[in-house]
């Protein structure tokens, strides 16, 4: 299942002001609705940069050996920090 920006969540109840103001009731509910219909995994909006979340149901997942790390990188924390502070 997967939720490319905040806007898909729209027709979930989910409004972009109540999303980004922290308030998670909603996602939470989605999300505790698709854990409970066996869904595996959820790609979702990140809530404070241009990023996409991977929610791992791994209780739901079958074959956790077949998962495997891709396109590993390092993040300089402080730079991306400075570079959110100057986007304001």
């Amino acid at each position: 299942m997967e939720f490319a920006n905040v806007s898909t969540l729209l027709a979930f109840g989910v409004s972009e002001d109540t999303f980004k103001k922290g308030d998670y009731a909603r996602t939470r509910e989605i999300g505790a609705a698709a854990r409970f219909l066996d869904i595996g995994a959820m790609i979702v909006p990140n809530a404070r940069a241009t990023a996409q979340n991977l929610a791992l149901f791994l209780d739901r997942i079958t074959n956790l050996d077949a998962l495997t790390l891709g396109n590993i990188r390092d993040i300089n924390w402080p730079a991306y920090r400075e570079s959110l502070r100057s986007r304001k």
